[in-house]
């Protein structure tokens, strides 16, 4: 009877952590020194686009890490208009603009509507989302001049904490 309540026991434990998420906190989430870092390292757990676009981002993502959206080439200083509304429900979630010269502005951070304009540099740009153990609704869309190329990433299958770049939506 001992050994059959122990059992018991065990499955229970077992299927309770085995039903919790398996998303880990990402420890670099306030290190300055990480988001200007360009490797890309995520792990989701969901992620459901409705648009993703070469300027604009209807999604809903379960994740933890950080992740590269668009990569802006600017050929002369520009102005980035961004609209966003995000509604984080869960740990910690934010928006970066990392700039060539090693700056970098927060644009949005857990649950904010507005509007941000930004002066991006000549060089390459970076507009990318960084969470920790965060549940987040992310809209977005963003204006820029016509000397900016602007680069979209792609979707990869999810890969814990990614091998490449360019892993979030397609």
């Amino acid at each position: 009877m001992k050994s059959f309540i122990f059992v018991m026991f065990l499955s229970g434990c077992l299927f309770i952590g085995s039903s919790c998420s398996r998303q880990k906190a990402f420890d670099d989430y306030d290190d300055q020194e990480r988001g200007l870092n360009l490797q890309d390292a995520f792990e989701y757990d969901y992620k459901k686009k409705e648009i993703f676009t070469s300027n604009k981002l209807d999604a809903k993502v379960k994740f933890s890490g950080i992740d590269t959206l668009w990569e802006l080439d600017c050929q002369k200083n520009d102005e980035l208009v961004i609209a966003y509304k995000t509604e984080n429900k869960t740990g910690k979630f934010k928006v970066l603009l990392v700039k060539p010269d090693q700056e970098m502005e927060l644009i949005v951070e857990n649950t904010e509507t507005g509007t941000s304009t930004l002066e991006i540099p000549k060089g390459k740009n970076y507009i990318r989302i960084v969470g920790s153990q965060s549940e987040a609704d992310i809209e977005m869309s963003y204006k820029v001049g016509t000397k900016t190329k602007i680069i979209m990433n792609k979707i990869e299958e999810n890969k814990k904490y990614g091998q490449g770049r360019n892993a979030l939506f397609n």
